[in-house]
């Protein structure tokens, strides 16, 4: 039940680590769980929510109850966030990476 969460979520990392204009949150060597947390450089968090939903992904953005949290880690208006369930798909990954696409095409 959590392996293929975990995987894609690994997956989506490595694809972000490569994607320039994008910053992802969490060491490289860290144990995960099968949420991800980035911001684009060229989208606002306040706008992310609609971006994505705009291209049929479903993600939170905001400061996710730890205005704390963000504040050590630098993002104080918060992250973009996807967290993967069973039912994900390796399509999931894709449609998400082709959302963070075209949110750096355009900035």
């Amino acid at each position: 039940v959590y392996a293929r969460p975990r995987t894609l979520a690994a997956q989506l990392r490595d694809k972000l680590r490569a994607q320039p204009g994008c910053k992802l949150f969490g060491g490289v060597s860290s144990a995960y769980t099968a949420t991800v947390s980035f911001l684009i450089d060229a989208l606002p968090v306040a706008r992310a929510e609609a971006f994505f939903a705009e291209r049929g992904v479903a993600l939170r953005a905001g400061q996710h109850c730890a205005p704390l949290a963000l504040e050590a880690i630098g993002a104080l208006d918060g992250t973009v966030r996807v967290s993967f369930g069973p039912s994900n798909r390796e399509t999931d990954v894709e449609a998400v990476m082709a959302a963070v696409a075209d949110a750096v095409a355009a900035g």
